[in-house]
């Protein structure tokens, strides 16, 4: 991995909403998490996505500013995203919003210069199941810069996906990523056996250079360029997996930018989920875990 002279630049493109969890609502939405802890890790990190004139879209903004998380949030005519969150033992199910304002982010001459600085990006199925911003997704994707890395965490919600949709993104992506519940349905799109190694092998062939496969309290397996790493996942005191993959895909992709080998990235990216996993949400603050030297 190349050096930078500056902060690596990170986005997170798609769904920004609230997790109504038992406990109230927390800041969430898969790319919004990833951004959040890119920026704890030390990147440039911004969330791109749309919200609602309407009381949730407000104090979206305003927690984003507090946090000192910069953001592209355009304003449309749809109600802010909200997704009510139910837990069992700590693993949670989900329940969306209907025609929520982040499917409709719009197309803009802003978004076409950020995409040309981004150093790496992560989108998912949610916003572009679809949508306006499905279009405007793939827009972005084009006009990101040759070198940079694009990271499909497809995210299988409800029927927020679709097998075209699948194949319309997987040729943008630059690494792929799943949990095992997700895999078997990705592997029959791919016409291949449910297991990583045929499906990281596949991914391969089509000059996709990575593939990370989550498996909750059991392990991750992380194919780069090449090489496979398997990690068990640490025994922490589970408040609530909420985020816990994007926690995952940041710090790995972090660890990458900082000149870190995969194996070195993916150790990081397992200390830093477990982390989050012993809070309620998916974007606690990272400072005490940092200063303990963790990342």
């Amino acid at each position: 991995m190349r050096n930078f002279k500056k902060k690596p630049v990170f986005a997170g493109f798609g769904e920004v909403l609230y997790d109504c969890l038992p406990e109230g609502e927390r800041l969430g939405g898969a790319p919004a998490n990833f951004a959040w802890i890119a920026h704890e890790l030390g990147m440039d990190a911004m969330v791109i996505s749309a919200v609602g004139n309407d009381e949730r879209g407000k104090r979206i903004q305003r927690e984003l500013k507090e946090r000192g998380l910069p953001f592209y949030l355009s304003e449309v005519p749809h109600t802010t995203g909200y997704v009510e969150v139910q837990l069992e033992k700590g693993i949670p199910s989900y329940h969306f919003a209907e025609d929520s304002a982040y499917r409709y982010i719009p197309w803009s001459e802003e978004l076409k210069q950020i995409a040309e600085t981004v150093d790496v990006v992560c989108f998912g199925t949610m916003a572009g199941a679809d949508s306006k911003s499905g279009e405007t997704l793939e827009m972005f994707l084009q006009h990101v810069r040759e070198g940079a890395i694009q990271l499909f965490d497809v995210n299988l919600r409800g029927d927020f996906y679709s097998e075209e949709q699948i194949n319309r993104l997987l040729p943008y992506a630059d690494i792929v990523k799943c949990n095992n519940e997700e895999l078997p349905w990705l592997a029959t799109c791919a016409g291949v056996p449910a297991e990583a190694e045929t499906y990281a092998s596949w991914l391969a062939s089509r000059g996709i250079r990575g593939f990370i496969c989550t498996r909750g309290d059991k392990d991750s397996m992380v194919f780069w360029e090449g090489n496979k790493t398997v990690i068990p996942s640490e025994p922490v005191r589970i408040k609530d997996t909420v985020g816990a993959g994007d926690s995952f895909a940041a710090a790995f992709t972090a660890a990458l930018m900082q000149g870190k080998n995969s194996m070195e990235a993916h150790k990081v990216a397992c200390r830093v989920s477990a982390w989050v996993c012993t809070f309620e949400g998916a974007m606690p603050d990272l400072r005490s875990f940092i200063h303990k030297g963790e990342a």
